[in-house]
């Protein structure tokens, strides 16, 4: 089918979680735009889009791109005010040859699709109905509390209701965002089409904004400040060479805090272990301080127990940083960093303190890392997502 004939529908909220998943949102839209697709965004937070496109600056020709809007009530949480968008969609009747939607599918979307002979497209991240399946990347809130079980419990019922839990359809595509999310989906969930196509990361843009400062014994670490990300090891390796770090090594943790209670469970390990010289903590820090930090910074740590893919690891590499990650299967050590190839990994606090002192010694060619960091950009998913589209449609 030419591309100017195929009517294409984007299923998503953009805005209401300003991360990785409106980034690829974001790119899909620009590429169909790009391509000439007729292209409409269904959503029912229709004032997100203008606040996530200038968020991420990612420039969209609107031309050709419809907004429908679907009234769903506010105090409907996501995943749920998808599921409640898919089933008018299904009320309305208004046919489009493909859907696209993020991480899982809701039930009336796939049985509406296959009544009118329609396609559906899904980039999962990781999605939930694996988490249940599998229990697996269950968030940390939900696994050590009886009042979190408890929510946990629920969803887990509720999720069943709305939303597929078998994804073996013919009409159904899926496209991973990592050899683990591949893995899972294909073990819990039986896609008949799945492939693994890695996140756009902004990088061009990146090492544009990038500052020209010198490099520092600096080591940094970007992420959220929750227990998933393993923040606690970095701690203990810092403490095992605090006593060799004062000739002027300096450790900055950048990021989006979780909650009151789990700062202050970090900021108490950090005065018992007297890093207060050692360790600066920058909650809630603008982007361009992230950048310093990144431009000055020699090594990048991204401790997280379980990742499916990592984006602030391939920043790293494009600010020319050796990455020290968590030693796994899957995960950026795969992925990103091709076991070994473009960084180190560690297995618990004393391995990484060691790392730590190799990377310092030994770091990675800076512009080995500039190019491997240069084959996850934007660019180059874009053009991998139309070639996706092309097949289906």
């Amino acid at each position: 089918m030419a591309e100017d004939m195929s009517r294409i529908a984007v299923v998503y909220n953009y805005g209401e979680f300003l991360g990785g998943g409106d980034l690829v949102m974001l790119n899909i839209l620009k590429t169909l735009s790009d391509h000439g697709y007729d292209v409409t965004v269904i959503t029912s937070h229709p004032e997100g889009l203008n606040k996530s496109q200038s968020f991420f600056n990612v420039e969209i020709d609107y031309s050709n791109v419809r907004m429908h809007v679907v009234n769903v009530p506010k105090r409907i949480p996501h995943p749920y005010n998808i599921a409640l968008i898919a089933s008018k969609i299904a009320k309305d009747n208004k046919k489009y040859d493909l859907y696209i939607v993020s991480d899982d599918v809701p039930k009336t979307l796939l049985y509406f699709t296959r009544r009118i002979g329609s396609k559906i497209l899904v980039y999962s991240h990781y999605p939930h109905a694996a988490r249940i399946l599998l229990n697996e990347l269950v968030p940390f809130k939900f696994k050590h509390s009886f009042k979190g079980k408890f929510i946990w419990r629920i969803h887990s019922l509720m999720f069943k209701h709305y939303y597929l839990m078998n994804w073996s359809y013919d009409n159904l595509y899926v496209l991973s965002n990592s050899t683990l999310t591949y893995t899972h989906i294909n073990k819990s969930l039986n896609p008949m089409h799945n492939q693994i196509l890695y996140p756009p990361v902004q990088v061009r843009k990146l090492i544009d904004k990038l500052p020209h400062i010198e490099k520092e014994n600096h080591i940094v670490y970007i992420g959220r400040i929750q227990p998933e990300k393993g923040i606690e090891d970095l701690l203990e390796a810092l403490r095992i060479l605090k006593d060799e770090f004062k000739q002027g090594v300096r450790t900055s943790i950048i990021g989006f805090k979780l909650s009151d209670k789990y700062l202050k469970y970090i900021q108490d390990i950090i005065r018992k272990y007297s890093l207060e010289k050692i360790v600066t903590l920058h909650v809630n820090a603008p982007r361009h301080q992230v950048l310093e930090k990144l431009a000055s910074s020699k090594i990048i740590v991204h401790p997280a127990i379980h990742e499916a893919f990592g984006i602030a690891v391939v920043e790293g590499l494009a600010a020319r940083c050796t990455p020290i990650v968590r030693c796994s299967k899957y995960g950026p050590w795969k992925d990103i960093l091709n076991n070994g190839q473009y960084g180190y990994c560690f297995r618990e606090a004393r391995d990484l303190a060691q790392k730590i002192i190799m990377a310092l010694n030994k770091p990675l060619d800076p512009n080995s890392a500039l190019r491997r960091a240069l084959e996850y950009d934007e660019k180059r998913f874009n053009n991998e997502i139309i070639r996706v589209i092309k097949e289906i449609v």
